[in-house]
Order: C-alpha cells, then structure tokens, then sequence
C-alpha cells in the first residue's frame, strides 16, 4: 500500500508539472500578438524618415489592430541584405528593390505611390551649364549607387556620351538630401535626385538650384508585405494600404511629401522596372 501511495504521489507530480509546462507555452488570453516590423527605405537621414512616415504606420496601426515598429538602414545595400533575411512585414522600399524581393523572395505586392519617379540632374542656378553634354570634365555627385535615380542618372550621361572616369568625375552621398546640398555648397557641379526631394529643401535651397535635365521616368516607390504574413493578413495590409489614398486618411502623408496618391502595383509596372534589375544584382555583388 505504501508503494502504491508512493507511485500515486510521484504520478501526481509528475502531471502537474507536465499541465504547466504546458500552460507556459500557451498565450495568455487576450494577449497582443507580436507587433509588425515595418522597413522604411533610408533615402534621407532616420528623423526625417520616420517623422514623413509616421501618419502612415499609425494609420496602419489602427486599421489592423497591431503595434508596428519602423525601422531603417544605414545604406541601401543593408537595407536590400536585411529585406532578403526576413527582417520585414512591411517593406516600403525602391521599386526595384520590390521587384528584387517579388522575384528572390517571394515578397507580395501591397501598393505604390502613383507619381511616377524621374531623376533631376540638378546644377546651381548660376551654373553656365544648359546642356547635359556641358557636364563633361566636371563633377557630378549621386546618391547610393543602389538608387534607381543613380542608374536613371547615369543612363542619360551614357545616351549623351558621358561615362564615368573618363568624361566626368563621380562622387557618391548617403542620401538623395546630402547630393543636393553637396551642389548647393559648391562642392560638386551637378547632381542626381528625385524631383520630391528638391521640392522638400527649403526656399534658400530651391532659390539657388535648378534641373538641367530630367531622366525617364519609372514607377515610384512600393510598398511590399513579406511572404510569412497570413493570406487574412496580407489582405487587410494590402486593402488598408489602398485606402490610405491623398482624399482619405491619407490626406496629411501627401501633402507633405509630395508623392502623388497611392495606387496598386501592376504586371505592367514590374515590366518597367525589369531593365534595372540586372545592374542592381550586379551592384550588389
């Protein structure tokens, strides 16, 4: 009998400690599911990223009942290497880049700022340049060799018989802002950017400057949703994202950043966007 009170006892404990290790690994009710990684393309300095971005993740926030952590990335080779490990749910990056995750890694597509994107070529107002065979022999300055308005910069010297080394000098800059101000301080000739970022200088800034020439245009920036989150999942991001329009909630972002409306992603715009993807992979090497 004391045997089988012994054994009785050991069962006994041996069951409550299975029930709660059990119970540990269950969530407790009501609890919040972990919050949403959103990426945030680093083409201008972190607070002035995150302050342009943050209407649009609070809206988010709000629409799909999840806390949501932006983030971004010192250069946009980091920022392309930490889409590819999975690092975001939310990845608001370059088109080209969206085409790069769509095809490597499976991203999906959530929508797109519907103003298409040129490069300026940007020169001090006072520059004796009016052509863009004028640029020969000087110094033009970019930004990250990953931009697409660097490949679209680069393309039109090319189509004007400018190569880099021989016929100018190339510099490259963090962000679209520092290429600008590098012209504006004199320090370089001319510079590649997008038309957003020269209409956000201040009046000091634009009073001085003016684009020498404009490049072909492509899609704009996308936003794209990594492939772990669920089909319900993917579909309220995607739909929230399209409501999130320059008439609705959306009012605030466009008007401050200039970028249009937003719109949805399509086969044809992919298609414009294909003739970069071998020079990026290569730039990415």
């Amino acid at each position: 009998m004391f045997y089988k009170l012994s054994r009785w006892i050991r069962c006994g404990r041996w069951w409550a400690t299975t029930v709660f290790s059990v119970l540990l690994t269950i969530p407790a009710f009501g609890a919040e599911p972990p919050p949403l990684q959103m990426g945030v393309l680093p083409y201008l300095s972190s607070e002035r990223l995150f302050e342009r971005f943050l209407p649009m993740k609070e809206y988010l926030e709000a629409q799909l009942g999840r806390h949501i952590v932006m983030s971004t990335a010192p250069d946009f080779k980091t920022y392309v290497q930490r889409a590819a490990r999975g690092d975001y749910d939310i990845y608001q990056t370059a088109p080209h880049f969206a085409l790069l995750a769509e095809t490597e890694q499976g991203y999906r597509r959530a929508s797109r700022l519907t103003r298409d994107l040129s490069g300026d070529v940007i020169v001090r107002r006072a520059d004796p340049a009016q052509r863009v065979e004028d640029l020969r022999g000087r110094t033009v300055i970019t930004p990250d060799a990953l931009a697409i308005t660097s490949m679209l910069g680069e393309q039109l010297l090319k189509e004007h018989r400018l190569l880099p080394g021989r016929d100018y000098r190339l510099l490259r800059a963090p962000s679209h802002n520092n290429a600008i101000m590098t012209v504006y301080r004199g320090q370089a000739e001319a510079a590649f950017s997008s038309a957003e970022v020269l209409e956000g200088q201040s009046p000091e800034v634009r009073r001085k400057l003016r684009v020498l020439a404009k490049t072909r245009q492509v899609p704009h920036m996308m936003i794209m949703a990594h492939p772990r989150l669920s089909q319900t999942e993917y579909e309220r991001l995607k739909s929230a994202l399209l409501a999130f329009t320059r008439d609705g909630p959306g009012r605030k972002f466009f008007e401050t950043t200039g970028y249009g409306d937003m719109g949805p992603i399509t086969d044809v715009d992919m298609a414009r966007l294909r003739p970069f993807l071998k020079v990026l992979k290569e730039r990415l090497q």
